[in-house]
Order: C-alpha cells, then sequence, then structure tokens
C-alpha cells in the first residue's frame, strides 16, 4: 500500500497549489490563513482570551506573527476588530482578500 509520504515524493507541489487554486479558487496557503484568522477571530470573539494564547493552538509560532497575519487579512489588529464587533453579533466577520 502505498504511504502518504511514498505518495507525496512524486507530486509536484507547484502543480498541487495551482489545481488546489483551480479547484477552491485560492491558493492554499491563503486558504490555510483564512481558517487560521477565521478560529482565532471565533475564539477571540467567543472567550477573554488574549492573543498570545490564541495565536500558538491556532498555528502561528508567536503573537507578532499571529498579529501580522490577523492585519494583513483583516485590515485592522486582533484588539480594534474585537473593539468594533457588537456583543450580539453572529459570528465572525473576517473577510478574506481573494487571490
Amino acid at each position: 500500500m502505498l504511504e502518504v509520504a511514498d505518495a507525496s515524493e512524486h507530486l509536484d507541489q507547484s502543480a498541487v497549489r495551482q489545481t488546489h487554486a483551480d479547484l477552491v479558487g485560492v491558493p492554499p496557503l491563503l486558504c490555510l490563513t483564512a481558517l487560521r484568522i477565521d478560529m482565532a477571530a471565533e475564539i477571540r470573539e467567543r472567550e477573554d482570551y488574549t492573543v498570545k494564547i490564541i495565536a500558538v493552538p491556532v498555528g502561528y509560532g508567536s503573537e507578532a506573527a499571529f498579529n501580522r497575519a490577523f492585519v494583513r487579512y483583516c485590515g485592522e489588529s486582533p484588539g480594534r476588530w474585537r473593539a468594533r464587533r457588537a456583543p450580539d453579533a453572529a459570528g465572525p466577520s473576517v473577510q478574506l482578500p481573494a487571490a
């Protein structure tokens, strides 16, 4: 049986990225970033956790890296995002740019 590690040796990474972008509409890294930021935004909205506590579980190595990614994709800091959110708003309102 072919293992995932064995199969990955035979894949052309650029072809995989292009196929993903063609099928999903955005490159894989942007898709991953969107998932991470959306998870963080949801946690930040529901819980009284600091950005430092949220950053690592959603896949960032540091608070600074998370803050940079959040600002890049949301246009504002996590703190400003949280402050402008209405207490009764349903779900995170993170809007990521298209590729």
